[in-house]
């Protein structure tokens, strides 16, 4: 009986934490029937986000990206690069360069 009570914790807190966490699938060209490369991304988050194009853009020299810092009033500022290319939703630029992300707070 102890087992079976330890035995049904471990599954209820698996199944809970599993539930709020994001998961990336990612495919290679080598693991493709047809070669393409491909990547799933889901968003178990308690926010929406739409689909948008940002635009390529150019910046001045000195300018700057600020950053604010969770739970404080202080920011992080890092350099604007020369250019940026045009971005579609959260992850994807323009020549398909894409990046996944799986954290615990997002």
């Amino acid at each position: 009986m102890k087992y079976t009570a330890q035995i049904l914790l471990f599954l209820i807190l698996i199944s809970w934490s599993s539930s709020y966490s994001c998961t990336n699938l990612i495919v290679t060209k080598g693991a493709s029937a047809d070669g393409s490369t491909m990547m799933v991304y889901t968003n178990d988050g308690e926010w929406l986000y739409h689909l948008h194009m940002v635009p390529h853009q150019t910046y001045k020299d000195g300018e700057v990206l600020k950053f604010s810092l969770p739970g404080t009033d202080d920011y992080l500022e890092i350099p604007q690069p020369k250019e940026t290319y045009k971005k579609l939703g959260f992850h994807m630029n323009e020549h398909q360069l894409a990046i996944g992300e799986t954290t615990f707070t997002g």
